[in-house]
């Protein structure tokens, strides 16, 4: 009853925002993004949710500042060496959360972690 008053973040409507989040293109194959976003949920401490080759789901428990987070990473080839990255970020808990800015933190890790690798990021 409270998710349905307050809006809830579940793992099915974090999905369904696609199109929703920010986004930044990596010159870099699928695999390898796909690897860095890994590393950056790690780094970010993020639990896994799901992942497959078009993205990861990604989960953040209860902090200080909210009930937990949502985060769903969207990968989309544009060419064979130019991956699209979309990161939505959704509270559990809507209006009683602070929640971080997970789609700017998610992209500028993924960044350095491309960077890292000998990869080059616009």
């Amino acid at each position: 009853l409270a998710c349905m008053l307050t809006g809830c973040a579940t793992t099915d409507t974090v999905k369904q925002a696609r199109g929703e989040g920010t986004k930044r293109l990596f010159p870099q194959e699928q695999m390898v993004v796909h690897a860095a976003v890994a590393a950056a949920a790690k780094a970010r401490n993020l639990d896994i949710v799901e992942s497959g080759p078009e993205g990861l789901l990604l989960s953040y428990g209860v902090s200080w500042r909210s009930f937990g987070e949502r985060v769903a990473v969207f990968l989309r080839i544009v060419s064979p060496r130019l991956t699209e990255v979309e990161v939505v970020s959704r509270p559990v808990m809507g209006p009683l959360n602070f929640p971080r800015d997970w789609e700017i933190a998610m992209l500028d890790e993924i960044d350095r972690n491309l960077r890292g690798a000998g990869g080059r990021s616009p």
